[in-house]
């Protein structure tokens, strides 16, 4: 975020506004708003919404708890525990989910960029630099030239291994990349993923109508 308000508005002092809901119907949420300081008539405003990496595979509450006792060596217990508690199985199979934050964010960035591209208020999309990179495979928008007017700006950052003072893993920008609205909804409504989702839908379908047979004669006959 502090990247952001320091590209838009350079050495300018800047105030953040976290969650800021700017309908409410349909309700449509805005991650992060920021300004610069000034007379109410000359402040500049933008909008920053930022995503992390979906993860697979249930809570990580045993392994906080783990973490919390000063037993992280012993963390899988934890988990062995709450299964048995929970009466589950005692599995395990955590995992990244990319394709779950290109559905949610690629429609976001459409959307909200709609609402503020009426309003004139440029958006900033901040993320890593992986989800970045899946989101321009399958939303294949052209950026634009520099000193060309824009509506989106693309952020990508990337952990670096090294930590912050404060003990925060640090993060270093990889890429910027522009574009304007009307660019990246061409890209998103041509970008070919139509068909992966209808196949994605039939096997969804078929797979209930496996695990739930009796619900197929609903219908009566005609």
């Amino acid at each position: 975020m502090k990247w952001a308000a320091h590209d838009y508005f350079g050495d300018a002092e800047a105030t953040l506004v976290p969650e800021v809901t700017v309908t409410d119907s349909p309700k449509l949420n805005i991650d992060f708003v920021a300004f610069a300081e000034g007379s109410q008539a000359t402040k500049k405003y933008i909008a920053i919404e930022t995503q992390a990496i979906d993860l697979r595979g249930g809570g990580v509450g045993p392994a906080w708890r783990a973490w919390e006792a000063g037993d992280v060596a012993n963390w899988r217990s934890y988990f062995t525990e709450e299964a048995a508690r929970k009466g589950r199985k005692d599995t395990i199979d955590y995992g990244v989910n990319t394709g779950n934050v290109y559905k949610r964010l690629g429609t976001q960035v459409a959307v909200k960029g709609e609402y503020l591209k009426q309003i004139e208020v440029p958006l900033y999309v901040v993320m890593q630099q992986s989800i970045l990179q899946q989101l321009r495979s399958r939303v294949n928008f052209t950026p634009i030239q520099d000193g060309d007017q824009w509506d989106i700006t693309f952020a990508g950052f990337e952990y670096t291994g090294a930590q912050e003072p404060n003990g925060q893993l640090k993060l270093e920008r990889a890429e910027v990349v522009r574009t304007t609205l009307a660019s990246y909804v061409e890209a998103m409504t041509s970008s070919g993923e139509g068909s992966a989702l209808y196949d994605e839908f039939v096997a969804k379908v078929q797979k209930k109508l496996k695990t739930s047979s009796s619900q197929a004669s609903l219908f009566p006959e005609l």
